[in-house]
């Protein structure tokens, strides 16, 4: 199988509460998935299976690897940073970047597909 980047951002330099959203996306990303698979004519069984290959970051850990890193410049540095870092099956990276003079955070990684 293989795999997809995804990632999420979040408008807070607190990482409790990224925990927090990160765990509420993952969350929302099975449900957008199993919708998708329901809309696709799948039966209960093959969405089970289909949950650990949905390319999204509900196939990412519950936990946020938080790396010691930047903060970097912008968002797209710090994708870049994740996509090049981040090896499928492990734990989502979290990375800092600046967005205007606040700092907020990305989550995300290679997720299963």
């Amino acid at each position: 199988m293989g795999a997809a980047f995804d990632y999420r951002t979040y408008d807070t330099d607190d990482r409790r509460e990224v925990q927090s959203r990160w765990l509420d996306d993952r969350e929302e990303a099975e449900i957008e998935h199993i919708n998708d698979c329901e809309d696709d004519g799948m039966d209960e069984d093959e969405i089970d299976e289909d949950m650990t290959y949905s390319g999204m970051i509900n196939t990412l850990d519950e936990d946020i690897d938080w790396q010691n890193v930047g903060p970097f410049d912008n968002e797209e540095l710090a994708a870049d940073y994740v996509e090049n870092q981040h090896t499928k099956w492990e734990p989502a990276l979290g990375v800092p970047f600046k967005n205007g003079d606040k700092i907020n955070y990305l989550v995300g990684g290679w997720c299963s597909d």
